[in-house]
């Protein structure tokens, strides 16, 4: 499931979570498809937008006879779109008036204050509108033919996003437009002989032995010729493009024998050989006394154009050139039909592209935009020809691997997957490690139907994305009995903090040499009054879905500070309080403004606040974390960095950041005396924080033997459970009440296990 929305959204028809804006796309699809009329097409437009883009109004404005027609205004109100109806275009006639008439787009972020709106602003402040971003809709000419506007009840300026989403309103009514507006004019063209006098735009030519015998000025602009006496007494074989010829001969040869007109459509050739797309309409006719055929002719390469185009993107990601939604479940289908037909298996690969929601956000759409056509070209090398890649949406692709022997067939596709991302992304000149959680269900084993196996794929990959990422998972039976339990959990979450739920544990770090208690690290624990004492990894991914993370976190930045307020270590001095900082809370512009309030409530030093902020986190976005971490620095708060060596990226970083202390993952101190090189690795981050004159902290220490290891190779800080497990408040002041130095265990004390981090913020 993908990092951008929540994994427990409901399961839709086609067993994936439905998205809002993709069923508004297929309605409107829908709609153009099916030919509903113009009016309705562009109101749907317009709450598609609308709906993508809360507290937009949107317009569109037809320009006829100098001015600006509204031609759909489905959320504005009604008196509005009456007085603006049929304005003279012209740079004082609003936002949509100076469109039509520069060809450029008007971004108003004040209507009050603007000249174009010196006239109108009245009006539209009567009713509440206070910005207007109006956008041409060209057409093929090049020349305005409409206007796309988008109304806000603040004074606001578009961000990225919205000018992507009127981009893409514009395109999509351009086309629908300039198909309208074919459609009117072959309409007018079978009117036969009325339209061969009053519609001059149309190409008419009459055959007699399939040579031109009469042919209007406007066949001759539409084939290149210089007159139409250029063209008379020609063969008409020339002007068609040679696939096109039995077919029109064939219809032709109907109409002269059944006397019926009929309609073909074909290629036609210009005097210079270019060809363009054509519908010719055919009529039997006596033509100087000679049975004759008299023909119509439409060019209708730029309606072809938006059929091509709207066909596509009913069946194509229009960002990745992957199949999307509609095709992979139509191929999937086919896929299941044939592996039912011939005793085969089919495996069907459900994945997501880890942390790419935070460098979406980061790096921006555009950037994003690349890094999936990145991802589905490098998934797409992976598999055979017959094989199908989709893109479901967001980040989230779909693998069909047909025709397999046996589902375990498709690890070696899974091999392939995981060492193509191995290698960077090359993102506006920068190197980004991107990672892929994978579920797979398989035809039949895991079920029958394409929704079922859609649906445990994504109940899989949920559960790679559990166990750390950058793996895969196959369907069990068992996983959908830990997914209903995740579920369950979810509903517990609103109104935690007011019932009172969570409480903060304190687990020590300690001066190795002497046992001195030197920092408390802040941990959380949820009280659920049915399942007991929960850890932080049974809910923390939970709040970050649902947005309740911030919340809890500034909760626990404030508790712990009161809590640790008056802690002093064995020597009198005040203790150091470790909390640690989640991506979304760095994230906060805010976060230094937070926590100087928080301080100042709490009566808490800055000094003694150390906050443990991850490599990747660091890494994401370099200019805004050294903007935060600034902020902190001039509060007196300091950085650890935790989990330290598990990320991608470059020490190069600890030069550039304030960073105080590191923190050995305890994945590296599990191994340091049974593996050598990671051993090394351990002694590497040593040796490089000395050289630095940063401290470094071991946690997650349990045994004699990892403590003396790291005492021999320079590590004077550490924390777990050979010295002690996490504590409530009320007993970590009793501990620290006494000696304030902490001795390793007797070996009978049972081992409790992994502790679990708080993600404080």
């Amino acid at each position: 499931m993908s990092s951008s929305e929540s994994s427990t959204d409901a399961i839709a028809a086609d067993g994936l979570p439905p998205r809002r804006e993709v069923i508004a796309s297929r309605v409107l699809l829908g709609m153009i498809a099916g030919g509903a009329s113009l009016p309705d097409v562009l109101g749907a437009l317009c709450k598609n937008i609308e709906a993508q883009a809360p507290g937009a109004w949107c317009s569109v404005m037809l320009i006829e006879d100098e001015r600006i027609h509204v031609a759909a205004a489905p959320s504005l109100p009604e008196a509005y779109s009456d007085a603006m109806d049929r304005l003279p275009i012209g740079p004082q006639a609003g936002s949509c008036g100076c469109a039509a008439y520069s060809g450029k787009q008007v971004i108003v972020e004040d209507i009050s204050t603007h000249p174009a709106w010196a006239t109108y602003a009245p009006i539209a402040l009567k009713h509440g509108l206070h910005a207007c971003w109006s956008t041409p809709i060209l057409g093929a000419s090049g020349k305005a033919m409409a206007t796309f506007a988008v109304y806000y009840r603040e004074c606001q300026r578009p961000g990225q996003r919205e000018l992507d989403l009127v981009k893409g309103a514009t395109d999509l009514a351009s086309i629908v437009i300039a198909r309208d507006r074919s459609a009117a004019a072959l309409r007018d063209s079978e009117a036969g002989y009325r339209a061969l006098v009053e519609t001059a735009p149309l190409g008419i030519f009459v055959l007699t032995r399939d040579r031109f015998m009469y042919a209007n000025t406007a066949l001759a602009r539409m084939l290149g010729a210089a007159s139409t006496a250029e063209l008379v007494g020609r063969s008409v074989i020339g002007h068609v493009q040679r696939n096109s010829r039995p077919g029109l001969a064939e219809r032709l040869g109907h109409t002269s024998k059944r006397g019926t007109t009929t309609r073909v459509e074909v290629k036609l050739l210009r005097m210079n050989g270019t060809e363009f797309e054509a519908e010719l309409i055919a009529t039997p006719m006596s033509f100087g006394g000679a049975h004759s055929i008299q023909c119509m002719v439409s060019d209708i390469s730029e309606r072809k154009r938006a059929e091509r185009r709207i066909n596509y993107l009913a069946h194509y990601d229009d960002r990745t050139g992957l199949p999307n939604r509609n095709l992979f479940v139509d191929r999937l289908s086919q896929a299941l039909g044939h592996a039912q037909r011939n005793g085969k298996a089919v495996a069907l690969l459900y994945l997501d592209l880890d942390r790419f929601k935070t460098l979406n956000d980061t790096l921006g759409h555009a950037a994003g935009d690349v890094l999936l056509r990145a991802a589905g070209t490098r998934l797409t090398e992976c598999v055979r020809a017959h094989d199908t890649v989709a893109r479901l949406g967001g980040d989230e692709f779909a693998l069909i691997l047909a025709d397999l022997a046996q589902a375990e067939h498709a690890e070696m596709v899974l091999a392939k997957i995981f060492q193509a991302f191995e290698r960077p992304f090359t993102v506006d000149r920068r190197q980004l490690f991107v990672s892929t959680s994978i579920g797979i269900a398989a035809y039949p084993r895991d079920g029958t139907t394409s929704d079922l196996l859609l649906k445990h794929a994504d109940i899989a990959m949920y559960r790679a994305k559990a166990a750390g990422k950058n793996t895969y998972r196959f369907y069990l039976p068992d996983m959908e009995l830990g997914l209903s339990e995740s579920l369950s959990l979810e509903t517990d979450l609103p109104g935690i903090l007011e019932r009172g739920e969570l409480e903060l544990h304190y687990q020590p770090q300690i001066e190795s040499s002497t046992g001195q208690i030197i920092a408390v690290e802040a941990l959380l624990r949820w009280q659920h009054p049915q399942r007991g004492e929960l850890h932080p990894d049974a809910f923390i991914p939970l709040l970050e879905e649902t947005g309740l993370i911030r919340s809890v976190s500034a909760w626990a930045i404030r508790r712990a500070c009161r809590e640790a307020r008056g802690w002093v270590d064995g020597q009198g001095r005040p203790l150091r309080l470790a909390i640690n900082l989640s991506a979304s809370q760095f994230k906060d512009p805010r976060l230094a403004e937070l926590v100087a309030q928080i301080l100042a409530d709490a009566g808490f030093d800055a000094k003694r606040l150390e906050f443990e902020i991850t490599e990747h986190t660091l890494m994401e976005d370099t200019k805004g974390t050294l903007d935060t971490l600034r902020a902190l620095a001039r509060l007196g708060a300091s950085i650890s960095v935790d989990d330290f060596g598990t990320g991608y990226s470059s020490l190069s970083y600890l030069k550039r950041f304030s960073v105080q202390r590191l923190k050995i993952d305890r994945s590296f101190v599990a191994e340091i005396t049974e593996k050598r090189d990671t051993a090394a690795i351990v002694e590497a981050i040593i040796s490089l924080a000395r050289s630095l004159f940063i401290e470094v902290v071991a946690e997650g220490v349990e045994t004699a033997d990892q403590r003396d290891f790291l005492v021999s190779r320079g590590c004077a800080l550490m924390q777990g459970y050979l010295f002690h497990a996490a504590l409530p408040p009320a007993r970590m002041e009793a501990l620290l009440g006494g000696t304030g130095v902490v001795l390793p265990p007797p070996p009978s004390i049972p081992h409790e296990g992994p502790s679990a981090r708080v993600q404080a913020a």
